[in-house]
């Protein structure tokens, strides 16, 4: 914070705004899941590591959309008010809560405050909200992906700079205005943020790059793994226009002329439907891409690649160390232009345009989750690194080690230290999830399935005897039960095998965190698939532990 605000306050000086001070700012929204205690506490994978690691799709899911576009159930109200009582206490002002897409999946969001501020709150309010659940005879689920086959939860973190001048003036640095073409200063900012993703978009990849995205990142809840901005049409626009047009004459931004960006932006403005009984409505100029992991939102940058687990003080280092990095040379770019004779204005708008041209790749104004944008995203150039395994490899490279050690952020040695335990913990959490799955299989699900297989077989041979018709459809679905449960049986040997092998090496080394994100992980993936292939086969009064169909109930039904 102390980095990006030094350099911002610099940049403040050439629009004739001295002595500032600016501090990163950030409002975190909070997504979450809750079920019911009695049903959780009957599942190991849900206690242990947050999320099932094994369980059939819900019956109903998200297709309606009932529970998003509903109204917050009473029960849910209750806890709602309880935590945000608490965390009141705190000194963190919760200021919205809903529902969410997914089912029993809801939010809530603080007031923007300082970055740091809004770290710590966060990290006392994931506790606060654990805490009270767990009074109310419920479980909060803070993992990005505790359900399969529905959405899962991130935490979109809304970032912006603040000035507050000698005046006692706060001006929002990233607030556009009326008309963002005649804002100078806006788009000095706008362009730093932009030439921050444009260098590190790999880094702020890297920092939202953990077990629990893994699941969550790319999947139609969530924005892909390539880093790119989204700025809305009237910005793209503006931007643009200045691509096209360059530097106006005499270096100063015109007025608007008709049929410009500015005028067509006033034209805008308003709502007019034409009914005597309806009112003429401010029109939102705001656009929203929920495909776009950085993008603009009306006076801010919406990150939504943030899981929900996750502490944000790390994608917010990140943000504010690349963003402080791009202002500092474009400060140094302005005062060369200035010591070569140019006028402070027309240096200024000068690069603003370099600046414009040079990041017009990291822009994406479209569907990051088309098979057209990953090709397209490799002809820019831009890294594409899908899974925690490559996006680790970030932090150490000489880009990363530069910016954040020259920065004085970190050292060398404490870069090293934090990639250590950034591989430590990404391998004991899989191993974990694999060792409680090889647990879950063998002394619950495939005991009860066998136990239904033999039932089965008994009553296959009672039809026979009985010579009723329909015995050789019956006897097929018996065959395709068995041979999940043997599938499942090779496939969990498999598992045994990967877990044996991967406690030989150096759980802090690049091998075995490729060796977990791979064969481990993909063995385990398999076997789940199979396991809930049985579970759709298997009768529900025999199965042995809560499905989704239980742990999803739509009215939140008292222990």
């Amino acid at each position: 914070m102390a980095y990006v605000g030094q350099h911002a306050a610099r940049a403040l000086e050439f629009f004739g705004i001295e002595d500032a001070r600016v501090t990163a700012q950030c409002g975190a929204e909070q997504e979450y899941f809750l079920v019911d205690a009695e049903f959780a506490k009957k599942r190991q994978d849900l206690m242990i590591c947050g999320r099932a690691l094994q369980g059939a799709k819900h019956v109903k899911g998200q297709v309606m959309e009932d529970h998003y576009f509903g109204c917050i159930k009473d029960r849910v109200l209750e806890y709602m008010q309880a935590f945000e009582l608490e965390s009141y206490k705190l000194g963190i002002p919760c200021k919205t809560r809903h529902n969410e897409v997914a089912p029993n999946q809801f939010e809530v969001a603080p007031i923007f405050e300082n970055a740091n501020l809004a770290a710590d709150h966060n990290q006392q309010m994931m506790e606060v909200m654990k805490r009270v659940a767990e009074k109310m005879g419920l479980v909060c689920l803070l993992h990005e992906k505790p359900f399969a086959g529905i959405n899962g939860s991130g935490k979109h973190c809304n970032w912006s700079l603040a000035a507050e001048t000698k005046t006692m003036d706060v001006i929002n640095l990233l607030d556009p205005g009326d008309e963002p073409r005649k804002s100078p200063l806006f788009l000095y900012f706008l362009c730093a943020c932009l030439r921050s993703l444009d260098r590190h978009a790999g880094l702020l990849r890297a920092a939202v790059a953990f077990h629990g995205n893994d699941h969550r990142l790319g999947a139609n809840e969530a924005p892909p793994a390539i880093i790119s901005a989204f700025l809305g049409e009237q910005l793209t626009r503006t931007l643009d226009y200045f691509e096209e047009k360059g530097v106006p004459e005499g270096g100063g931004v015109s007025p608007a002329r008709p049929g410009s960006v500015g005028s067509m932006a006033e034209a805008l403005q308003l709502i007019d439907m034409s009914q005597a009984r309806l009112p003429v409505l401010n029109r939102d100029r705001t656009d929203r891409n929920r495909t776009s992991p950085f993008a603009f939102t009306g006076n801010k940058f919406e990150f939504r690649a943030v899981g929900s687990s996750q502490a944000i003080h790390q994608p917010l280092m990140v943000i504010n160390a690349t963003v402080g990095q791009a202002i500092a040379d474009m400060n140094e770019e302005v005062q060369a232009k200035i010591d070569s004779g140019a006028d402070t204005t027309t240096a200024v708008m000068q690069v603003i345009v370099e600046t414009i041209r040079a990041t017009k790749r990291v822009r994406m104004e479209g569907d990051n989750y088309s098979g057209s944008w990953h090709e397209e995203a490799i002809r820019r150039g831009l890294p594409i690194l899908p899974t925690t395994v490559e996006a680790l490899e970030v932090w150490l490279s000489p880009e990363s080690r530069t910016l954040l050690t020259s920065s004085g952020i970190f050292s060398d040695s404490e870069l090293d230290a934090r990639v250590h335990a950034k591989r430590e913990n990404h391998v004991k959490v899989l191993l974990l999830e694999a060792l409680v799955l090889k647990q879950m299989a063998e002394q619950q699900i495939l005991p009860a399935a066998f136990k239904q297989l033999d039932a089965r077989a008994q009553c296959l041979l009672r039809l026979q005897e009985l010579k009723i018709a329909g015995t050789e459809s019956f006897h097929k679905q018996l065959q395709d039960y068995s041979n999940k449960l043997a599938e499942a049986h090779s496939i969990l040997a498999e598992v045994v095998e990967h877990i044996h092998h991967a406690h030989t090496l150096d759980e802090s080394s690049t091998e075995c965190v490729r060796y977990v994100g791979g064969p481990v992980r993909t063995s385990c993936a398999r076997l789940r698939e199979v396991l809930d292939g049985i579970e759709e086969q298997s009768d529900f009064s025999l199965w042995p532990i809560p499905t989704f169909n239980d742990l999803l109930a739509p009215h939140f039904p008292r222990a």
